[in-house]
Formats: C-alpha cells, structure tokens, sequence
C-alpha cells in the first residue's frame, strides 16, 4: 500500500557502498522485496539514525551499534533482525589503506596489523569488558551510554524498550577464528552485490580486482612470528560451514565456525559469475 500511495518505506544505511546496504539488500531480496522498486534506501549518519527515526525521516535503519540499540533504549525502533543472522560471521568492518601505502612504508603498515590483532585479542577478553565500554562510551570516541555499549560488545541485545537483554551469538566477531583475516572471497560476494544492484558492471576481472583489494599477503607478513593463527588458504566457499570446521593453517589450528548466509545459497569464489547470474535472475515476488 506504501508503494502504492508514491510513500514507500524508506531505510536508512551509513554509506551507499557499505556492507550495512549490501546486507539489507541482499535479506530483502531473499524475502521477496525488490530494494530499488518496493523501498527506498538512503544513507543516514549512525550517530543520527536514532533523530531520524524519531522524525519520521526514516521507517527503519541497518547501522552498526550502538546506534540500533540507542533507537530502542529512546523508544523510537524496535530491532528486527541482526546481520549476524543474515549472514554469520560475514564481513564489515575493515582496516584500509592508499594502495600505494604499504609499498611506502611496510613497517607502519605491518605494525598498523600486530596492533589491531593485539586489540581484538584484548577486546574479546571477558575482564576487559567493562574498561572498553566505559573507554568507548567518552565524548571522543562514540559518546554514547556505557550500558548500552557493554550489551552490543558482550553479544546482549535489548530488542524492545525495556525488556531483557537476550544473547545473539556472534553478535559481535573480533579475533577467533582468524575473525580479521582479509579472505579474498569476502571482497568478492562484496563485489557480487555491487554488480547485482548496479553499482559496479559484473565481470571476471572486476571479481579479480575485487580480491586484489583484501591483502592476506600483508596480512600473514605482519604477523608472522606472532601467537595469530594464520589460514592456508587466501579463499574459501563463503557461507558452507553449517557447523565448525578444521581448516587448513599455516600455524596453529584453526577451525573455523558456521557461516552460512540466511538463505543458505553459498558463494564459491571460483564460480563468481555463476553465483551473480544466479542472484541476477531470482524470481521476484
């Protein structure tokens, strides 16, 4: 009926090429949605998207938190979903330098690297919780409630104003399971979505551009040496694992756990153009 009136729901992304907009796609899609035909998706500040729910500018938001959870806590949203639950242990956040920078200097490239596998590995730790939160709670970093903060990092989410907070696993995923490695395939179903909604024109070698982007070369150079586990492979299928599984490593053991996207359909790296024609010419309700 929204559609109907020219007044479609309008969601809210932090970018038009973030991972936030890829992922509320890709679950809308797999739900029968068409997102440039039944919605409208616009990009709204994290820091903001609790205002401009609160406003009517937006019917719903995909940001990082804490910002969902501030939504709830003012009693403007509801969370729905989590991206955990569209794809589990999918890719986001990323370190990213000039492509000319770790050429320019590999030592503060290298150190950039031991110093975010040292913070994930401090991060995870359960005695730290309540130092980060408070840390991340300051006016100069997110300048946000602490509590609300120490939910999101400790995988507790309130989905309502007022009610308990329940667990969602792997709410938050920063250092097992080599979490930070940069697999190729990630950047690759990224690149898969770009194509599917026309931000980028498919073809092989913009897959193969896509994977030069993730650097697990630099990745395995900086830590090197280090207590990090580090995968054999610079690929995998992504969303296969169903339950954990051994994989093969370079040090350490490494196994990794479920991954599956929410529609189980998997994405193999080395059948890229397959899996984009596929996605191309779903049905749509």
């Amino acid at each position: 009926r929204r559609v109907a009136i020219g007044k479609p729901l309008r969601f809210g992304v932090v970018h038009r090429y973030s991972s936030h907009n890829y992922m509320l796609r890709y679950w809308l899609a797999g739900v029968g949605i068409q997102p440039d035909r039944d919605v409208e998706i616009t990009v709204t500040s994290p820091p903001f998207a609790a205002d401009a729910l609160a406003c009517g500018d937006v019917d719903g938001i995909c940001v990082g938190e804490p910002w969902n959870s501030i939504a709830v806590d003012r009693g403007v949203g509801r969370i729905m979903l989590a991206t955990a639950q569209i794809w589990r242990r999918g890719v986001e956040k990323v370190l990213a330098v000039r492509l000319d920078g770790p050429q320019a200097d590999t030592d503060a490239t290298e150190r950039l690297v031991r110093a975010l596998h040292r913070a994930a590995a401090h991060f995870v730790e359960p005695g730290n919780t309540e130092a980060n939160a408070a840390i991340l709670s300051r006016s100069e970093y997110l300048d946000a409630p602490r509590e609300t903060i120490l939910r999101a990092t400790t995988d507790r989410i309130r989905l309502t104003q007022g009610a308990d907070a329940i667990h969602y696993p792997d709410f938050m995923f920063q250092h097992r399971e080599a979490a930070n490695f940069p697999w190729r395939s990630q950047a690759m179903w990224l690149y898969s979505q770009m194509a599917r909604w026309g931000h980028a024109e498919a073809s092989e070698a913009g897959f193969a551009g896509a994977a030069q982007v993730f650097r697990p070369d630099i990745y395995r150079s900086a830590l090197a040496g280090t207590d990090a586990i580090l995968p054999g492979a610079s690929a995998k299928v992504e969303g296969a694992n169903s339950v954990p599984r051994g994989a093969s490593s370079q040090t350490g053991r490494l196994i990794l756990g479920e991954d599956q996207f929410f529609d189980r359909v998997q994405f193999d790296p080395d059948r890229a153009m397959d899996y984009l024609e596929h996605q191309c010419t779903k049905p749509m309700i």
